[in-house]
């Protein structure tokens, strides 16, 4: 994909001059970042101004978290890139109310189940597999839009200490569900 491998030449040459340890460039780096991927990426917007305005910035520890936050950006988005394809969602042609799986729950949970399939330990796994069977035996229940909340908030909270990786595959899941609710009156 075009995109990743600008953003990976720009870590590259970023972290070359990272190396070389020149603040100056360091600090053009900064500020080149933040116009770049500012807009796009949630860490990185106004790091250039706020470390000019303090006067005393240190540029290459900056530029170094900056790298980072970009690195990180790019793996969630190629985790975003292949967990959609298998679901069959191309974000560039659909609306924010078609980001969720378009299958039905139960499909949506044996999607993320396949997609995670050897990519942990047995236990991790069979724990992930427990926590979003909760999550497809909880839509069938009859309850309201503010006790499905309070249910689904607990696998959130769990999802997000098991990593970017389960947290973005576990969402869309969590969204449909929510979203039923919130669309049909009580």
């Amino acid at each position: 994909m075009k995109f990743i491998e600008d953003i990976e030449k720009d870590i590259k040459a970023y972290t070359k001059i990272l190396e070389r340890g020149n603040i100056n460039e360091a600090s053009q780096c900064v500020k080149e970042i933040e116009f770049v991927y500012g807009k796009r990426v949630d860490g990185l917007n106004g790091q250039y101004r706020n470390a000019v305005w303090d006067g005393d910035a240190d540029w290459l520890g900056l530029l170094k978290n900056a790298i980072r936050i970009i690195e990180f950006y790019m793996e969630e988005y190629i985790i975003k890139h292949d967990h959609d394809k298998k679901l069959g969602i191309n974000r560039l042609n659909t609306t924010d109310d078609e980001l969720a799986p378009v299958a039905d729950i139960s499909e949506s949970v044996t999607t993320v189940l396949e997609i995670l399939e050897g990519t942990m330990s047995d236990q991790e796994y069979n724990e992930v597999t427990e926590k979003l069977k909760e999550l497809e035996g909880l839509n069938q229940l009859d309850l309201s839009a503010g006790k499905k909340w309070l249910k689904t908030r607990s696998v959130i909270e769990w999802s997000v200490t098991k990593g970017v990786d389960v947290f973005i595959l576990v969402m869309p899941i969590i969204y449909k569900i929510l979203k039923t609710e919130v669309s049909e009156p009580d």
